[in-house]
């Protein structure tokens, strides 16, 4: 049975050498003596968990756990600290860390904390197993009210958070969440509170679809689009341009009061 794979980062060559002796026969462990070099190791994959000193230098541990946010979010990291239950400790936690300990280690609290670790991320394995089968649609009809986005904007974010692996992915694809519904607000409802505002959203492994409708009469997309492909620095439609900008597919119907935009996604190992 292929061992599951720890790395120890840690700049106190005493403090590695005395984890991989304690866990070498249980688990296949490398060290690395700062989270520069352990970065450079986790780009190569296949790492299960991360033991992580806070104190050192070239990278120290809090910089460490803001790199792997976006190089590998879903490997479980436990913080090493001299000062448990305090602010740094707590720090480290709120940047992402699922565990501290204190030093000096204690073999048996460190076995029971790697073993909780790996338990969570066997179970986030199976969950991006079947993530890989995820079809997840969302439906709103709202009032023309901007106030209303926020919410909207937010349970999109959330369900897309659960497949997507790249922060720069989300921010994308709220810059355009909120263009499309400020356009069909502003543009196509004519700030009406009498009007609504129609978005399907599809969550697929791959790929996230939003189609939002305004009650609007439409426009005529294909002059702003043909623009927009010519030149994008002249382009008088900034929502559009941002829009076009951040997805990777974006379509009107013949009316112009609707807009599908696709943004492709990359989901967690």
């Amino acid at each position: 049975m292929k061992q599951q794979k720890i790395l120890i980062v840690d700049d106190e060559a005493n403090i590695r050498d005395l984890m991989n002796e304690a866990l070498c026969d249980e688990y296949d462990i490398s060290t690395a003596e700062n989270g520069a070099a352990a970065l450079e190791q986790i780009k190569s994959g296949g790492f299960d968990l991360v033991l992580c000193d806070l104190d050192m230098p070239v990278m120290n541990g809090f910089q460490f756990l803001d790199a792997m946010k976006k190089t590998a979010p879903h490997i479980p990291v436990i913080v090493l600290s001299a000062y448990a239950m305090s602010e740094p400790a707590l720090k480290a936690i709120k940047k992402g860390a699922i565990d501290f300990l204190d030093k000096p280690i204690h073999l048996d609290f460190l076995s029971m904390a790697i073993k909780k670790g790996l338990k969570r991320r066997m179970l986030d394995k199976k969950k991006q197993k079947v993530l890989q089968y995820l079809i997840q649609e969302l439906h709103f009809t709202i009032p023309n009210k901007n106030d209303y986005f926020p919410a909207v904007i937010d349970k999109v974010i959330h369900a897309v958070q659960e497949v997507a692996a790249s922060d720069t992915q989300l921010i994308e694809l709220q810059y355009v969440l909120i263009e499309a519904l400020n356009n069909a607000y502003q543009h196509g409802n004519n700030a009406d509170p009498n009007k609504h505002i129609v978005i399907d959203v599809i969550i697929s492994n791959d790929a996230v679809s939003v189609t939002v409708r305004d009650s609007g009469n439409g426009f005529d997309t294909q002059q702003f689009l043909t623009q927009i492909d010519k030149d994008i620095h002249s382009v008088q439609g900034r929502g559009i341009l941002l829009m076009k900008l951040n997805s990777d597919e974006i379509t009107y119907n013949a009316a112009g009061n609707e807009v599908t935009l696709r943004k492709h996604i990359i989901i967690h190992e």
